[in-house]
């Protein structure tokens, strides 16, 4: 189940346990999308010589736990 931006998890479940009347069971599985910041590299080009060169860029993503590197 995915969350909105600034969602309170503990409001949705106790909506949820209203509606519920089995004893027991998975109220709902969420999945974290924490942004990270990370480095990507990005083509420029010199006005002068028209040359390229690589130039660090700082960007946030979201973080993917089942990718790995």
């Amino acid at each position: 189940m995915p969350f909105e931006e600034g969602q309170r998890k503990d409001d949705v479940a106790a909506e949820y346990r209203k509606k519920f009347a089995a004893p027991e069971g998975v109220l709902f599985i969420g999945k974290a999308q924490e942004k990270t910041p990370v480095f990507r590299t990005e083509r420029r080009r010199n006005e002068q010589t028209g040359a390229t060169y690589p130039r660090p860029n700082r960007i946030s993503r979201l973080f993917d736990w089942r990718r790995r590197v």
